[in-house]
């Protein structure tokens, strides 16, 4: 499934919430300008036997699996993970998500089952 953007009231930490419910190793680029992330959720609970690795790219064109990574977010099998950034991390250009079951460079090995994402951005 494709991403969707939910605008928050204003708000000192972020205005808008990706939600994605079915990350894959296709990039994503829902954010086309600069911005900073303040909060990464990811729902890896229907993979009880694999890990799960959020790929961010500060980028909004030209992206692929095999771009190599400014962030990788990482959630354990059959789990969630929750990671707040105080100060933000800055992207200049744009937003690129993609995730995979591997940690390798360039990995395009796709979960069994849906892993849901939301970045607070």
């Amino acid at each position: 499934m494709a991403f969707t953007l939910t605008t928050i009231a204003p708000d000192p930490v972020g205005t808008t919430i990706v939600s994605d419910s079915s990350v894959t190793s296709t990039v994503q680029v829902p954010v086309t300008s600069g911005h900073s992330i303040y909060q990464i959720h990811i729902d890896n609970t229907a993979n009880t036997g694999t890990a799960f690795y959020l790929n961010l790219v500060d980028a909004n064109t030209g992206i692929s699996a095999a771009t190599t990574t400014d962030y990788r977010f990482y959630c354990a099998k059959g789990s969630t993970a929750t990671y707040v950034i105080e100060t933000g991390l800055v992207f200049s250009t744009g937003l690129s998500y993609w995730g995979v079951t591997s940690p390798a460079h360039g990995s395009t090995a796709n979960p069994g089952s849906a892993v849901s994402v939301k970045i607070l951005v």
